[in-house]
């Protein structure tokens, strides 16, 4: 990590908002579901809605974070070979 810190820092910066903003949007879909399940279905929009948001500014710092290791390692292969 020496060779240059502050891209590393970067992306660690990248994957912690990533699993922070995962952890959020999950909170969000529980509480959806029960809302669905207690049949207060504006709550649950609500809810579901913010979870989609957060999953999707999530998504965003994943990516990031996997493209600085995709051209750090010169990987070729496409982000979605993982899943």
């Amino acid at each position: 990590m020496t060779d240059h810190p502050e891209e590393h820092q970067k992306v660690a910066e990248h994957h912690q908002k990533a699993a922070e903003y995962f952890q959020q949007a999950a909170d969000n879909h529980r509480a959806a579901a029960k809302h669905v399940t207690a049949g207060d279905h504006q709550k649950a929009a609500h809810h579901g809605y913010t979870a989609f948001g957060l999953s999707t500014h999530a998504h965003h710092h994943a990516e990031e974070a996997a493209l600085h290791h995709s051209h750090e390692h010169g990987a070729k292969e496409p982000l979605h070979a993982h899943e």
